[in-house]
């Protein structure tokens, strides 16, 4: 976690702050001043990571295609979806965690 000026949260400033200078009274930009503390911008990313290039791409789900589709309809709510899937709605959520069971189920029923 860290804060609107990159660092970590606690971080105290003397004499204003990363972007002014109370003894100088110079104001810098902000994006002037992460580019210089982060010259390698590792909050972007490449287009080729995050468009993808084909419709075959497009397609593709980010979870097992035998689940069928997410649901469409889902609240607007924010939380870690189970499965390392990322971040989603708690609609996804129980989506995930249920066909996550039922696989579980499914793999101990073919063991037997």
């Amino acid at each position: 976690m860290l804060n609107q000026y990159g660092d970590p949260p606690d971080t105290a400033y003397l004499g204003g702050s990363p972007l002014f200078n109370e003894s100088t009274a110079v104001l810098v930009d902000r994006y002037v001043y992460l580019k210089e503390k982060f010259p390698d911008s590792p909050w972007s990313h490449s287009r080729s990571q995050t468009i993808p290039r084909s419709d075959e791409e497009m397609s593709k789900s980010r979870f097992p295609a035998h689940w069928g589709e997410p649901p469409k309809m889902q609240t607007k709510d924010l939380r870690t979806l189970p499965g390392d899937y990322g971040m989603g709605s708690s609609t996804l959520a129980n989506w995930i965690q249920g066909n996550m069971e039922k696989d579980k189920t499914n793999q101990s029923a073919d063991m037997d």
